[in-house]
This record gives C-alpha cells, sequence and structure tokens, in this order.
C-alpha cells in the first residue's frame, strides 16, 4: 500500500506543477502575442500612409516640372479629405510655401527649411509631444527628378499614442514579454527535475542502455537517493553486475573454443581439392582456400579482397548472359560452367555458388565452389561420340549381312560363286563385329583395371610374318603399297602374343584406312641392345599439330572431314598404348598434315614378370 501511495503522490506533484507553470507560460504568450500584434498593426498603418504620400509626392512633382502650379495647390487641397492629416504644403527652395490646405499660408516663409537636393528620401520629424505621449509627427519628402530639384512636401499627421503607463512600458518591452514564457518553462522545468530527480538519472542510464545492450549494461550507476525507487533500482543495478562478470567469463570461454574451431575449419578448408571462397555483399572476396586459387592460375594473395568475376574465365557459350544471371539472382544457389579457352581439352571449370544467411535472414555473403571437371565433360563427348560412331559401326554390317543373307534366301537360282561372294560378305562383316566387340571388351577391361597378360615365350619373326599376311589383303584391294622391312635375326620375347599381334594389327589397320589408293605403308623393325622399335609408316592423310597429344585418348576421333568419312571407333590406339604400357613399353606418335604419319612401338627385349 506505501508504494502505491508514493507513486500517486509522485504522479500528483508532477501533474499540479506541469498545470500551473504552463497556465503562466499561456497567458504570458497571449499577452505578447496581443502586444506584438498592435504593434504590427501601427507598423503597417504607418508603412500605408508613407505609401500614399510617396504617390502624392509624385504627382506634385510631375506638376511642378509641367509648371502647373493651380494643379499643385488642388493637389495639396484634396489632402485636407484624409482624416489623418492636418496640413499639407509645399515648400520652394528658398522656403516659401508655394501651395497650403490653408491658402492663407501661401507666400509665407516657413520656419523650418530643408533642402530637397540634400535629402536622402522622406525625412520624419516630431514638432511636439503632449505629456501623455501624443502629438502631430511631421513628413517633409523631397519634390525633384534626375535634372532638378523643385523643393520640399510637408505633411503634418495626427499620431495617438496610448495614454496608459502600463500599456506604454508593455509595448516598450515586448520583446521582454516574449520572453517571460521560457523563463517561466525554465524554472518550471527546474523544479520538475527535482521533483523526479531519481526517475531522471534513471531514465538517463535506461537511455544509454538501449543503445547499445549489453555493452553498456556495465555503465548502469545506483542513485544517491532515498525511497522504493531508488532502492529498487540500486538492487537491479546490482544484480546487473553479478550477471555481467559471469557473462564476460562466459565470452573469454567462448573466444577461446571459438578461435580453436575457426583454426580447424580453416585447416579443413585448405586441405579440400575443391576450390571454395566466400565472398561479400558486392562478391568481394573474402576467404580463399589454396585450390581455388590454384584453379584460378593466380596466387592466393592476388584474390584476397578483389571483385570475384575479375578473375573468372571469361569464356564458353554464352558466358556472358549466364554470369549476368548469376550475379542478378543472389538470393538463390546457381551453377556456371568456365571454359578456359573454345577448345574443351583445355579445361572447364564448374563454378557454383550458394548464398550464406545471417540469423535475421538477410544474404550478407555468399559460399563459392571450385571444380575442375574437364576430364568429365572429355569423357561426356567422348562417350557421345562413341555412341554414333558404335551406332554406325554396328548398322552398316548388320545390314550389309541382312541384305546378304535375304538375297540367299530368296533366290533359288543364284550360281555358286556368287554364294561364295554372299557368304565371304557375310563371314567379314561378322568379323567386323567381332573386332569391335572385342575391343569394347578390352576398352572395358582396361577401365576396370583388370586387363591381363598371358606371357608366353614368343618368337618375334613368326608373329611378325602372321601378321603381315593377315594385312596385306586389306592392303592390295585398296591398292597401297605395302613393305615389310624385318632384319635377318629377331629375338624371342616373353609377351603376350595375342594382344602384341591385335596392337600391331590397329597400327596397321589405321594406316591402311587413313592412307589413299595408291599411296604407301611401311612396317620397319629395328633390333638394339634393350629394345625392339617396330615403326608403321604411311603417306596418309596425317594428323592435325593440335590433335597429336588427344590421338591415343578413348573415342577421340579427327575433326578433319576426311577422317570423320571413315569408320572408325577411337579404341584401337589406346588399347595399343596400354598392352605396350603393361609390356613395359611405350608407343609414341609423330606426324606432319597431309604428309603421313608414324607411329612406333618400342618392346623391352628383357621383360619384368611384373608388369601384368
Amino acid at each position: 500500500m506505501s508504494r502505491r501511495s508514493s507513486s500517486l503522490k509522485l504522479s500528483r506533484r508532477l501533474l499540479s506543477n506541469y498545470l500551473l507553470f504552463g497556465l503562466l507560460s499561456i497567458v504570458a504568450v497571449a499577452v505578447g502575442m496581443g502586444l506584438l500584434a498592435n504593434a504590427v498593426s501601427q507598423s503597417a498603418e504607418e508603412q500605408s500612409l508613407l505609401t500614399r504620400l510617396t504617390h502624392v509626392a509624385s504627382e506634385i512633382t510631375r506638376l511642378l516640372k509641367d509648371q502647373q502650379q493651380e494643379d499643385v495647390q488642388q493637389v495639396v487641397a484634396g489632402m485636407d479629405a484624409d482624416p489623418d492629416v492636418l496640413f499639407c504644403a509645399v515648400l520652394d527652395a528658398e522656403g516659401v510655401i508655394r501651395a497650403h490646405t490653408s491658402a492663407g499660408f501661401v507666400g509665407h516663409t516657413s520656419p523650418v527649411i530643408f533642402s530637397a537636393a540634400q535629402a536622402p528620401g522622406v525625412v520624419e520629424r516630431i514638432s511636439y509631444l503632449h505629456e501623455d505621449g501624443s502629438g502631430p509627427r511631421e513628413y517633409w519628402i523631397p519634390l525633384r527628378t534626375d535634372q532638378k530639384a523643385y523643393g520640399m512636401l510637408q505633411v503634418a499627421v495626427a499620431v495617438q499614442r496610448p495614454t496608459t503607463g502600463l500599456v506604454r512600458l508593455l509595448q516598450q518591452n515586448a520583446g521582454m514579454a516574449l520572453a517571460v514564457p521560457v523563463l517561466l518553462l525554465l524554472v518550471g522545468g527546474t523544479r520538475l527535475r527535482r521533483v523526479v530527480g531519481t526517475s531522471t538519472v534513471v531514465g538517463q542510464q535506461l537511455s544509454t542502455l538501449a543503445e547499445d545492450f549489453p555493452k553498456n549494461l556495465t555503465m548502469l550507476r545506483p542513485v544517491n537517493e532515498t525511497g522504493p525507487e531508488s532502492t529498487g533500482w540500486n538492487r537491479l543495478v546490482a544484480h546487473a553486475a553479478s550477471a555481467e562478470r559471469f557473462s564476460s567469463l562466459e565470452t573469454r570461454l567462448s573466444e577461446v573454443l571459438g578461435g580453436f574451431r575457426e583454426e580447424r575449419y580453416e585447416q579443413i578448408l585448405q586441405a579440400l581439392t575443391d576450390g571454395v571462397a566466400v565472398t561479400g555483399e558486392t562478391d568481394r572476396i573474402t576467404f580463399a582456400n589454396e585450390a581455388f586459387a590454384r584453379l584460378l592460375h593466380r596466387p592466393l594473395s592476388d584474390l584476397m579482397g578483389e571483385m570475384l568475376p575479375e578473375f573468372l574465365p571469361q569464356r564458353g557459350p554464352d558466358h556472358a548472359d549466364r554470369m549476368q544471371r548469376l550475379l542478378a539472382e543472389s538470393a538463390r544457389p546457381g551453377i556456371l560452367e568456365l571454359w578456359r579457352t573454345e577448345d574443351l581439352a583445355d579445361g572447364i571449370l564448374r563454378l557454383s555458388r550458394f548464398p550464406l544467411r545471417s540469423r535475421d535472414g538477410e544474404i550478407r555473403s555468399h559460399l563459392w565452389s571450385l571444380r575442375d571437371v574437364t576430364q568429365q565433360k572429355l569423357v561426356e563427348y567422348t562417350r557421345d561420340q562413341f555412341v554414333d560412331t558404335a551406332t554406325h559401326e554396328l548398322r552398316t554390317p548388320l545390314s550389309t549381312i541382312k541384305a546378304c543373307a535375304e538375297a540367299l534366301e530368296l533366290f533359288d537360282d543364284i550360281d555358286l560363286e556368287t554364294q561364295k561372294h554372299y557368304v565371304n560378305t557375310i563371314n567379314n562383316e561378322a568379323t567386323r563385329l567381332g573386332r569391335f566387340v572385342d575391343e569394347f571388351l578390352n576398352i572395358s577391361r582396361m577401365e576396370a583395371g583388370s586387363l591381363a597378360l598371358n606371357r608366353h615365350r614368343t618368337q618375334l619373326e613368326r608373329l611378325l610374318n602372321e601378321v603381315v599376311e593377315k594385312a596385306r589383303p586389306g592392303f592390295d584391294l585398296n591398292q597401297i603399297s605395302f613393305t615389310a622391312a624385318l632384319p635377318p635375326k629377331l629375338p624371342e620375347l616373353m609377351i603376350d602374343k595375342d594382344k602384341i599381334a591385335a596392337a600391331l594389327m590397329n597400327l596397321l589397320g589405321n594406316a591402311e584406312k587413313y592412307t589413299p589408293s595408291g599411296g604407301e605403308v611401311r612396317l620397319l623393325v629395328e633390333v638394339h641392345d634393350h629394345e625392339v622399335r617396330l615403326r608403321v609408316e604411311d603417306t596418309g592423310l596425317g594428323i592435325a599439330p593440335d590433335e597429336l597429344p588427344r590421338v591415343f585418348n578413348k573415342f577421340f576421333r579427327s575433326e578433319d572431314e576426311r577422317v570423320r568419312q571413315i569408320t572408325g571407333t577411337g579404341l584401337g590406339l589406346s588399347f595399343s598404348q596400354e598392352v605396350v604400357r603393361l609390356h613395359g613399353g611405350n608407343l609414341t606418335v609423330s606426324s606432319e598434315l597431309d604428309h603421313g604419319s608414324r607411329f612406333t612401338m618400342t618392346l623391352p627385349t628383357h621383360q619384368d614378370r611384373g608388369h601384368v
């Protein structure tokens, strides 16, 4: 009950002081505004009178200039109709009255003379004052033009002054009357501040706390006042100080643990093989790992603090439009493929972006991931090429076999030679299909790592003769000159005869396919101390310099239109290289476009049985 009565007492004191000083301020403002309005009204009347007198002076000056003296007297006499004008007179340069509202004064000399040439403008002169402050006021207005001064216009005006001394005193001190409300408000504010001293101190501290909570929690101070409000506030300050000490300890522990976690996270990000970067709202890089810098071929120090789009490759199909859309849609995840050059084999990067939201849901940064997908894209590209090639490779022999089989079935009168031709065609196409399937199975084993060698001691001369005899019919059929130069003595090798034979047949088969009729193909064999070199040379189409590094890639097919017209899977050279590698040797190529190619297979004479 005591707390409630104390609160009601404080409220009543505040209300009574507020009403008292507010009422006094309103009265003072009303009095000041009244005096100010009176002064403004008198000033407006005086300004209106001066305007009328100036017009009259202009009219009289014009008449004097035109020497119309009688009209001047009429204008002056007309001023007698103005209730504020006591008299009006026109004086020449010697002070002689030339016109007057009372005609009897015309011709007399005025006791007061002003020079029209030297008068700066309207001259105000108070002739006399009564004890109550009233009395006439005189205005002297020069009558002149730019060329000549004609005299002065004298006008006496009756001006009524306030007769009450208090009112006159208030008018003379109108500024003080307006300052009284301000003074009353200041006095009232001071009194109210004393009344609510404790509340003011508490309110100031709460305002400071509201600007930056909880940072300013330590700035709270107890008040040196008595009463239940002060006691309650002081207890609250003591509790806040205790809580702040506990929070400070917790913060220090969190900082230590947070620093440890941040260091571990950075180590993890730096260990990733994928590039990772973080940008702010303006796409400026705030963090990047080493992998991100390596993929962009830039030092890590060059990236920090710079705009990310400046370092990205600017090539590829529709790159500019896709990049602009990715940056514009900052609130959504996005993926963009970046081409290092126009050639797919030179490298393709996949850039992914993910927006990072703060606790209030606003997007303040983005996480970027960069990955080299060149091999994946090459596999996809070669796979598509292989599907096209395989479709053609399968359709052509199947169509031929079907046509020959239908001919043998439908026609009973086919002669024996034609039947043999059809049967041989079916056999050749079936062999072609079998070879294609074998190549495909070999490549599958290579990718699975299960391509094994079945080594036997093999007479190299016998193996080469078998390969030459097997390949010669194809050269003869295409009218290509084929020669084989073998040394008189060849060593025995511990090799997989079938796979070496298949690899060599692939080299000879390519030479046959890509050498036009009338060309030449040679098989050259050289024996050295520790190795045997099998060289296949042709005078065919050749290989472009930019395609040489890729001829051993799986499913690779040249972009040359002449090559595209020839069937092939792009698997033979890849298979041959893998077979030679498993034997501990190597397969190389040199070529000149339109001048032929040279493939060199090198096999060691003393082979390690561990190459299996």
